[in-house]
């Protein structure tokens, strides 16, 4: 796997995020849950990746929330797995890229 693989699928992640956004997926707790996951794998700790509203911070009353918070986690897993597949010169390829600016060194 390549950086730009990985920041395919991130991409992904934004899109769906954005298309649930009546759930709040583009608030800023879920934001800031996928970029905690995602720094945590960047560190090459090990991340699990709750797959409920609660966890994701979604509105939580809201019918058919669950399968979104599924289908969010089911993506981000994806970025997670191909962070953990990346060579030390593709993750940091990925490092450079704009979309991963929330990622220290």
């Amino acid at each position: 796997m390549v950086a730009d693989d990985v920041a395919q699928q991130f991409l992904i992640l934004e899109s769906e995020m954005e298309k649930f956004s009546k759930y709040g997926a583009i608030d800023t707790e879920p934001r800031n849950f996928v970029y905690a996951r995602i720094r945590k794998a960047f560190k090459g700790r090990g991340t699990s990746v709750p797959r409920t509203a609660d966890a994701w911070g979604l509105y939580s009353s809201m019918e058919g929330v669950e399968e979104v918070a599924n289908q969010l986690g089911e993506q981000l897993e994806k970025v997670i797995d191909g962070l953990g597949n990346l060579t030390l010169i593709e993750a940091r390829k990925l490092k450079m890229l704009p979309e991963f600016w929330f990622v220290e060194d």
